[in-house]
């Protein structure tokens, strides 16, 4: 029996690799789902985030890293079938993944605006709370004052 390694890298015009396609369509068929459980994760985290449901993000981020981790490794499991199969790459599900996995950049970089937006948020609202003192700015504060017009008188 083959291990799963090993059938990856053989040579799918082979005749004796007929188990190569039938691993190539598991695999296919794999990444399709992940593909789709990590593009569910993205839209749920946008809602999350869209609703400030700090505790809902935290719940979808374990499962998010591991779909990436996931999808990552099928990627290069992938990569290393095309370079034996160059009819991979002009599969119509290979090209449907392509556009996939643009969506998912996509969706992540759109909650990445989202999320640095909210942290935004955050500290302009901490500023008005707490006023310069945490702005970073180190002058001191009887230097902005205006000395115009005032006067200085000495009692002894």
């Amino acid at each position: 029996m083959m291990s799963h390694d090993n059938r990856s890298c053989l040579n799918v015009s082979d005749p004796e690799s007929s188990n190569v396609s039938e691993f190539q369509s598991s695999l296919l068929e794999a990444f399709s789902k992940t593909v789709q459980s990590l593009m569910r994760i993205l839209h749920e985290e946008f809602e999350a985030l869209k609703h400030f449901q700090s505790d809902r993000l935290l719940e979808l981020l374990p499962e998010k890293e591991f779909l990436i981790q996931r999808m990552t490794q099928m990627l290069g499991e992938l990569e290393r079938i095309g370079e034996e199969d160059t009819t991979l790459g002009e599969s119509e599900s290979v090209k449907t993944f392509m556009g996939n996995l643009l969506e998912i950049e996509r969706m992540n970089r759109m909650n990445h605006v989202l999320v640095e937006g909210s942290l935004e948020y955050c500290r302009e609202y901490l500023n008005v709370l707490v006023g310069g003192s945490y702005s970073g700015n180190n002058s001191n504060p009887l230097s902005k004052m205006s000395l115009k017009g005032l006067r200085v008188s000495r009692e002894i």
